[in-house]
């Protein structure tokens, strides 16, 4: 019998967030524009952006 496999939920969120601000980036390059949904995302991407360009 094998053991009881771990989720950890937190990971999963950074890493969800983390996809999100990838694609909110996308987003803005083709000059889609922004939705309300991802706007708070976009704001977490351009305050990353200026420390790591």
């Amino acid at each position: 019998m094998k053991g009881k496999r771990v989720f950890y939920s937190e990971s999963a969120y950074f890493i969800g967030i983390a996809v999100l601000a990838l694609g909110t980036a996308f987003m803005e390059k083709a000059n889609f524009g922004m939705s309300m949904v991802v706007a708070p995302v976009y704001l977490v991407h351009l305050k990353v952006s200026e420390y790591m360009p």
